[in-house]
């Protein structure tokens, strides 16, 4: 339902959400902090919307952001590897229909701009990295280990896309998920290695036999995508600069409409970026909410290594809603707010692992269950003497 980005959609997949968040049985009691924070968030919010320049939309869009919120941490409560199975099974579900959309409108100048009639060619690739970030980091979280193969997928699929800013997101992606394997694995650093230096002699190879096809061939791609006009989008630059031209000292801090703008005369209200919706509907508040909420990732109390993988993942995903409005408010905020919720039910605490595990990028969940349960059975096996002339 993500995927047609529209109101009805919208409505009725908050109505899921409110619905699976009420009927779900939640595991653990309610956290009076958390809930504190929430209603802060939700009370900062409320100001802005009275403006009432948008009617009632503003508090729909709020309601719904709740219903998506608290449906992400009912689901959060699943075991990862429950998490991870239903994770790929839409993604790759969504990938199958995009590679089946795309054969379908093969001979169209932009196929993937054809499989929903009105939706840009940077729809589909960018609402599949949200969820491919919410894949990779329930992964790394049971496993110590990003995966390889969906990123590869994703970064295709921006290809097809043509959008610079899917591309550029999905390549550092699987950038990202490749050193960070490199980095965190023992076993795993000598079999990268290889595949490293295999796909190195490979593509030299390659390039040697086929230098001037594969010049052309990249050429192509360059000229056909949208990269062929340049790295940023001097159109959505215009549009910014036309919103931000309008803001004054109030406007600046509540929002304000698009009216005056190019924004609303000639892309139909569509700004093309995540905050500027977000400023509109909620001020500066809310855009300051969304930009600060990775900070939260930093100083908590949780190991090391799923820190630092969990805020990168998060920025990766908060530079494409630069260029997108495809999230706050919407439906794809599921699995942005599933990768917090994530992040602190099933990371381990500090305090619950030895220090030395949490210094190394290698540390995980599984040594301190490990050193857990020997210690436990090392009790076990204290012999009864032993223990009473201890207690003597």
């Amino acid at each position: 339902m993500f995927a047609f980005q529209q109101q009805e959609h919208l409505i009725v997949g908050s109505i899921i959400c409110a619905l699976y968040a009420l009927f779900r049985k939640h595991s653990q009691s309610v956290d009076l902090e958390r809930l504190v924070i929430v209603l802060v968030a939700v009370l900062g919010l409320l100001i802005p919307a009275f403006r009432l320049d948008y009617g009632f939309v503003p508090f729909f869009y709020l309601l719904s952001e709740l219903s998506i919120f608290y449906a992400a941490q009912r689901f959060s409560d699943h075991s990862l590897r429950h998490i991870q199975l239903c994770l790929q099974f839409v993604f790759w579900i969504g990938v199958f229909g995009i590679a089946l959309g795309v054969t379908s409108y093969w001979d169209s100048p932009e196929p993937m701009g054809e499989i929903f009639p009105g939706s840009s060619t940077n729809g589909l690739p960018s609402y599949l990295i949200v969820l491919q970030v919410a894949l990779s980091l329930s992964i790394f979280l049971e496993k110590n280990r990003l995966p390889i193969m969906s990123p590869l997928a994703t970064f295709i699929v921006a290809l097809f896309g043509l959008g610079r800013g899917s591309i550029i997101v999905a390549f550092l992606i699987l950038v990202f998920s490749v050193i960070t394997n490199f980095l965190v694995g023992r076993k795993g650093v000598e079999l990268y290695t290889r595949v490293i230096l295999g796909f190195i002699v490979l593509s030299s190879c390659l390039a040697i036999v086929e230098f001037f096809y594969l010049k052309g061939a990249l050429g192509e791609l360059i000229a056909n995508s949208k990269f062929g006009a340049g790295v940023l989008d001097v159109y959505r630059g215009y549009m910014v600069e036309d919103y931000l031209g309008k803001l004054d000292f109030w406007s600046f801090l509540f929002g304000t409409d698009y009216s005056g703008t190019s924004i609303d005369s000639s892309y139909g209200g569509n700004p093309h970026n995540s905050y500027i919706r977000l400023h509109s509907f909620y001020g500066i508040w809310g855009v300051l909410l969304v930009l600060f909420s990775p900070m939260f990732i930093l100083i908590a109390n949780k190991n090391t290594a799923h820190k630092l993988v969990t805020f990168c993942l998060l920025l990766l995903v908060l530079m494409r809603a630069i260029s997108e409005p495809i999230l706050f408010p919407a439906l794809l905020d599921f699995f942005y707010f599933g990768c917090f919720f994530m992040f602190f039910r099933h990371s381990p605490d500090i305090s619950s692992c030895p220090k030395k595990s949490q210094e190394g990028l290698g540390a995980g969940r599984a040594e301190c269950s490990d050193r857990d349960s020997a210690g436990s059975v090392a009790k076990k096996q204290v012999p009864h003497s032993a223990a009473d002339s201890s207690l003597r």
